[in-house]
């Protein structure tokens, strides 16, 4: 899996301890969306019912959770929010991924 990323994401990161946790959750609750999910992305893990496969580099881990949807070919992570700041994470460069 290729990690894209920018120089900001990657320092934001660090001074928010330099893990972060990236998952998939679906978007069944949402009718017509069955089979679709995106991805959360935190820098606390999710729960111990999760397994999560690590990467690391650029002084930063990133845990991603393969486990239900397999990994992206590419994970994208952009740095959003105004007042408050977030990474957000893409499948692939995409919002959603399907199943």
């Amino acid at each position: 899996m290729r990690i894209v990323t920018s120089p900001e994401v990657l320092a934001f990161v660090r001074a928010n301890g330099g893990c972060l946790w990236v998952w998939p959750v679906d978007l069944r609750y949402v009718p017509g969306l069955e089979g679709v999910f995106a991805l959360e992305a935190a820098f606390e893990p999710p729960g111990p019912e999760r397994r999560f496969a690590r990467f690391a580099g650029e002084g930063i881990e990133v845990f991603v959770d393969g486990e239900s949807r397999g990994l992206p070919r590419e994970l994208h992570l952009e740095l959003r929010g105004i007042v408050r700041k977030r990474v957000r994470a893409y499948w692939e460069g995409h919002s959603f991924g399907r199943a």
